[in-house]
């Protein structure tokens, strides 16, 4: 497993969303995605949140201690199959 990071700058919601998507598309399974967005810009996140959703992926975004930067961590979702079965 690997974290990918992905530094969004002056963020534009379209070249920004063909950059996650080659993120996304390449990615492994087991590879976090790690996104970083001006939190000014966070309200514009939406084509993110889809383009990880149609990938498979949850995502938790969080706001850092000093609310500058937004950031959104995404990993694949499980399948019920990859789950551990029982109590363990």
């Amino acid at each position: 497993m690997s974290i990918i990071t992905v530094n969004l700058g002056d963020f534009n919601p379209v070249m920004d969303g063909v950059i996650v998507k080659r993120v996304v598309e390449n990615a492994s399974d087991e590879d976090e995605i790690v996104i970083n967005i001006d939190s000014n810009d966070a309200v514009d996140a939406y084509n993110i949140y889809s383009i990880l959703e149609s990938g498979g992926y949850e995502f938790l975004p969080k706001t850092s201690d000093n609310g500058r930067t937004y950031k959104i961590m995404a990993r694949k979702r499980r399948t019920s199959d990859d789950r551990p079965k029982g109590l363990e």
